[in-house]
């Protein structure tokens, strides 16, 4: 996964907080090498809320829009767990990839990126 530690979904996506006053979809503002502050939150998903992990992008260290979200999946790993309120940075985003299998799988999750954890100094957490 090119260095990268899991994977964000919804990039492509407007709702649970995904669009503000700047962007339409804010996900879509996105770059390779971006940084994030992963966020507990609630979600609303089929009319109940339910606990989520938001990617928030951090722009000249302060937080701005919600981006994406951790899966489902991931968000009980230790290693996620453990990285609440941290930061991570974008390495991948699917929908520019050469592989049509990451372009598709982005396409079915609403935009995917790779993103690896980052230590307290900036550096990637090894």
């Amino acid at each position: 996964m090119n260095d990268a530690d899991f994977e964000i979904v919804g990039l492509s996506s407007f709702t649970n907080g995904r669009s503000c006053s700047l962007h339409a979809v804010c996900g879509l503002h996105v770059n390779p090498g971006d940084v994030l502050r992963l966020k507990a939150t609630q979600v609303n998903v089929n009319g109940e809320s339910e606990p989520a992990i938001a990617c928030v992008l951090v722009d000249r260290g302060v937080d701005t829009c919600t981006v994406a979200y951790v899966p489902r999946m991931m968000a009980d790993q230790a290693m996620v767990k453990q990285h609440i309120n941290k930061f991570v940075m974008v390495v991948e985003l699917y929908n520019d990839s050469p592989s049509t299998y990451k372009r598709s799988k982005s396409h079915q999750n609403l935009g995917m990126a790779s993103v690896t954890m980052l230590t307290e100094d900036g550096g990637r957490d090894e």
